[in-house]
């Protein structure tokens, strides 16, 4: 039957679950087929004679995997089968592992999980569908199916969706069409999956890279034998349009390197204690068969159903409550490390996406793209930018280009303990870049300038919600996102603000009395100044009103059409001031979900994690300070703390 079809739809790979199998191999193939199975027979790998070069890699209980060549990169293919009896956490995390041990490669994942979830069409989420979600989430994967698709599975009267396609990466997401063959036969309960995958676009993922661990010199080695051809790459791009396409190859040259050289990060999943097992899920089932019968039956029938119900419930919560106690046992009884499992589930500071969005979704529905749509749209507004055109006549200043000296005084300060942006690039391994070949980032920075353009995919920011303590989880205004954004980019802001800075100080552009974010300023000085200004008021015998203010979200809600308007009017036109404004167009923020990443444009508000953010505040709270206040009103500012000090020689005189 399957080879029948097989000629109908020429597929390279089948996957499957809970196939036939006899003497240790699946029933009814052609001779000139390969396939492989689980342990348990349960998942299985079918390789048609058109795939190209298939190589055994993994198998277990209830995962089987296979390796083949596509476009001469590596491709895993994974076949997964968890019962709905069985704890889904072993299967989940063997997947979890295996995936880990792919170093960044792209894979293929198909599996018949038996989890509910509305993600996938289901109308209610079980607790196997929370804890699959979250698995999607702690790889990165992209989940293919969608919410409208027909079911998966139908038997009787009954039907669902347990059968799951899960990608690497977006791109892998998008340059594959899924859908459900619901008017071909299978000959079973499950429906066939057509999965079309075009291989030919280049997949740039998100990876966490194990930097502190070593590997340095085999990046090394590696980054030299590449320097070639990204230098040419940089020399020959001639058009500013050009500049975005190049930073992307950068990053993929980059990231490709790394993934040679580094071991990758293992995301952290959530500790979980399972104390389900079968005995309570087919006692379950018996008394939901009971209640059933209990409801269609009449009299002295459904009296005797209610009481066996009854009975059998109060037998079942107990065991419930004994197989807790039980697990809980036991669980403390193996657990040697004081700062293990149970640590990390009482203590940890984030929650999984899953229970980030149940908690704010209270008042939308919808799949988790959806609702992670309205938590970016609810934290970042669309704003018009309203900036006026800078007509000055004034000539435009050309800067020399960027040197070794600048990169390296800038690059012995970065922190190594920062988290990178998407591109997987952090700053040990910038360190590393410029040990190895400073002329790559030399040269990338310079043509950056050159065409006074901030490279796009430099300006996407991940966005991780912090929750604030003792603050109400289900608002969105009690999370804090922190922009995880490209470290290539970080850079570039360094070295254009590190000019941008010393032209503003040496010509003192700056208000005096701003002093946060400054050179040879701080808190104890604003503090001093302060107190000295009251302490003057006090011996002149002068009555002294005191106002302190803070501005709610001020970098949050700050309007880039005054951070523009503010450059133009304080510095003199150059490349560094215009590609310093280009930071602030097109920016994005995303949300990685459990089915691929929601993005969002960001029209306002500095990024919480960015190195622009404090110099651009200066420059609009500067307009504050420089108002033409009355000769009696003393202001200074620390950041967004505005603090005003009003002296006059009677109290009438302030109400005037």
């Amino acid at each position: 039957m399957l080879a029948t079809t097989a000629k109908q739809l020429t597929p390279d790979i089948i996957l499957v679950q809970e196939p036939y199998v006899l003497e240790g191999k699946i029933e009814g193939l052609p001779s000139f087929w390969k396939s492989w199975l689980s342990k348990n027979n349960k998942a299985g790998i079918i390789a048609l004679p058109s795939c190209n070069n298939p190589v055994f890699l993994f198998s277990s209980n209830e995962i089987v995997a296979i390796k083949i060549q596509a476009n001469s990169s590596p491709f895993t293919i994974i076949s997964s089968y968890s019962s709905p009896y069985s704890a889904i956490e072993h299967n989940l995390d063997g997947t979890h592992q295996l995936i880990h041990s792919l170093q960044g490669e792209d894979f293929l994942l198909g599996a018949d999980l038996n989890a509910h979830s509305q993600t996938w069409g289901y109308s209610n989420t079980d607790t196997r569908g929370e804890k699959v979600s979250d698995f999607i989430s702690s790889i990165n994967g992209h989940l293919l199916n969608t919410k409208d698709a027909p079911p998966t599975f139908i038997q009787r009267d009954s039907k669902g969706w347990p059968d799951l396609s899960i990608a690497s990466s977006s791109v892998l997401a998008v340059n594959s069409d899924w859908q459900v063959l619901d008017n071909i036969e299978s000959y079973s309960d499950h429906k066939i999956i057509s999965i079309t995958i075009n291989k030919d676009q280049h997949i740039l993922k998100y990876n966490r890279f194990k930097t502190i661990f070593g590997g340095h010199k085999k990046f090394s080695t590696i980054l030299k034998s590449k320097a070639h051809s990204i230098l040419k790459r940089i020399s020959d791009t001639v058009h500013p349009e050009d500049i975005d396409d190049l930073t992307v190859f950068i990053q993929q040259e980059l990231n490709f390197a790394c993934r040679k050289a580094y071991k990758l990060k293992k995301t952290p999943t959530t500790p979980t204690i399972s104390w389900w097992n079968s005995n309570l899920e087919t006692k379950k089932k018996e008394i939901t068969a009971l209640k059933r019968r209990a409801e269609r039956s009449n009299g002295l029938v459904k009296t005797h159903f209610e009481i066996k119900a009854k009975m059998k419930l109060s037998i079942f919560k107990k065991e419930v409550l004994q197989a807790k106690r039980n697990s809980f046992k036991k669980n403390c009884s193996q657990e040697n490390e004081a700062y293990g499992k149970f640590f990390k589930m009482a203590f940890q500071k984030t929650a999984p996406p899953t229970d980030i969005f149940s908690q704010i979704n209270n008042d939308h529905n919808g799949s988790p793209l959806e609702i992670a749509q309205s938590i970016l749209q609810s934290l970042y507004p669309i704003t018009t930018d309203v900036t006026a055109q800078n007509t000055s006549s004034q000539p435009h200043n050309l800067e020399p280009p960027f040197t070794n000296k600048e990169l390296k005084t800038i690059i012995k300060t970065l922190p190594n303990n920062k988290a990178p942006g998407n591109d997987g690039i952090d700053f040990i391994i910038i360190k590393q870049i410029f040990k190895s070949c400073p002329s790559i980032l030399r040269n990338f920075f310079n043509k950056c300038l050159q065409f006074q353009r901030f490279p796009t995919s430099l300006k996407e920011g991940i966005i991780v919600l912090f929750h604030k303590k003792g603050k109400e989880p289900r608002n969105i205004s009690s999370y804090r996102p922190i922009t995880l954004l490209p470290t290539l980019g970080k850079l570039l802001e360094k070295l254009l603000l590190q000019r941008f800075n010393y032209y503003l100080e040496k010509n003192n552009k700056l208000h005096d009395q701003q002093y946060g974010f400054r050179q040879g300023k701080s808190v104890d000085l604003a503090l001093s100044t302060l107190v000295s200004k009251l302490e003057e008021a006090k011996r002149k015998d002068l009555q002294t009103l005191f106002i302190s203010i803070d501005i709610k979200g001020a970098f949050d809600n700050l309007q880039y059409s005054s951070i523009k308007n503010s450059i133009d009017k304080i510095a003199t036109k150059s490349n560094i001031t215009e590609t310093l404004k280009d930071i602030l167009n097109n920016r994005k923020v995303i949300i990685q979900t459990q089915i691929g990443p929601s993005s969002w444009p960001q029209t306002r508000g500095c990024a919480q994690g960015s190195c622009s953010g404090p110099a651009f505040w200066n420059l609009v709270a500067d307009n504050i300070l420089n108002a033409d206040w009355p000769p009696d009103v003393h202001l200074q500012a620390f950041a967004d703390d505005f603090a005003f000090v009003i002296s006059h020689r009677t109290k009438k005189a302030f109400k005037n």
